[in-house]
C-alpha cells in the first residue's frame, strides 16, 4: 500500500491526496476528508458541531479525530482502557466492537447522555464503576459470556427500569446497582 500512495502522489499529487489504510489506500480529492465530510453533512442536517462525536482507527481518520470530540481506536483492540470515554457528555449510544474483550473500570462513568450501550459477547466482567453516573442510561445489552459485576457498575442510573443477567453470571457486587431507583425488573439465571 506504501508503494501505491507514492505512486499516486507522483502522478495526481495535484489532485488527490492518498492515504494509506492498513494494506488499502484512501483516495480523497484535496481538501477533502473525513472531518470535511462531517462538518459539510453536519451542515446539510442542522446538527450543532459541538453535538459530534467521533472514532477512529487509523491515519485517515485524523481529520475527524482533531477537529471533533472523539477517540481513537486500534483495530482489533482488546481492551477500552480505564476512564476512555468517561464524562463524554454528549455521547448517546455505544456499540462496542466484537474485538473488546476487557472495559477498563470508569470507562464510561459519567456519560450523562448515555441512553443505549452494547457490550460485545467476549466481555466477561463488568469492572467498577463502569457506567456509574450514566443518569439517562435506558438500555443495556449485556454479553452472553458475562461472568461478574463489579462495584457500583450501574451506580447512579436512574433511568434504568429493566436488566436481564446472562446465564453466565456467577456474582454480583452488592453495590453494583446502587442508586437505580427505576429498577423494576432484573432478571436473573
Amino acid at each position: 500500500a506504501a508503494r501505491a500512495v507514492e505512486w499516486i502522489r507522483e502522478r495526481h499529487g495535484t489532485f488527490v491526496n492518498p492515504l494509506q489504510n492498513h494494506v488499502c489506500v484512501d483516495i480523497p480529492p484535496i481538501g477533502v476528508d473525513k472531518g470535511t465530510g462531517i462538518a459539510d453533512y453536519a451542515a446539510l442536517m442542522g446538527t450543532p458541531l459541538d453535538q459530534i462525536w467521533t472514532a477512529g482507527d487509523n491515519y485517515n481518520d485524523l481529520a475527524m479525530l482533531t477537529r471533533f470530540r472523539g477517540c481513537a481506536m486500534e483495530n482489533g483492540v482488546e481492551e477500552l482502557a480505564p476512564k476512555a470515554l468517561a464524562d463524554c457528555a454528549q455521547l448517546t449510544r455505544v456499540q462496542l466492537p466484537d474485538s473488546i474483550r476487557i472495559l477498563g473500570h470508569h470507562a464510561l462513568q459519567g456519560c450523562s447522555a448515555l441512553t443505549t450501550l452494547t457490550l460485545p459477547d467476549g466481555v466477561t466482567e463488568l469492572p467498577e464503576v463502569l457506567l456509574s453516573g450514566c443518569t439517562f442510561l435506558e438500555s443495556v445489552k449485556l454479553p452472553a459470556q458475562l461472568k461478574a459485576i463489579g462495584a457500583q457498575v450501574f451506580a447512579a442510573c436512574p433511568h434504568l427500569t429493566t436488566l436481564t443477567l446472562p446465564a453466565a453470571v456467577q456474582s454480583v457486587d452488592n453495590s453494583a446497582f446502587r442508586g437505580c431507583t427505576a429498577l423494576a425488573a432484573l432478571t436473573a439465571p
